[in-house]
């Protein structure tokens, strides 16, 4: 089953070329969304969805015995968790 990306979040970081992305977006229909400039209560949201990603990554890879080079698998491995996990901003179960 092939599935398309549709909204895209993201902070004013300066990890990315935000003009790229803003390209990128435009050109594939993809709706870009980022969070205020400077509001440290949005800004949590996006750390502690990091952590949880990141705590994931590593007890997927502590249990599982792998290497620390398949640390991209293992994360997407916790999206694909986490995306199926039913949590109450849902109306239904996914």
């Amino acid at each position: 089953m092939e599935k398309n990306v549709s909204r895209l979040w993201s902070d004013w970081g300066e990890e990315c070329d935000v003009n790229a992305i803003r390209f990128f977006s435009e050109k594939n229909r993809i709706i870009h969304e980022t969070t205020t400039c400077c509001t440290s209560q949005l800004n949590e949201i996006a750390k502690r969805k990091k952590r949880t990603f990141e705590d994931m990554m590593n007890a997927i890879l502590i249990n599982s015995c792998l290497h620390g080079n398949m640390y991209k698998r293992a994360i997407l491995f916790a999206c694909h968790i986490l995306n199926k996990v039913p949590h109450n901003k849902l109306e239904k179960n996914p």
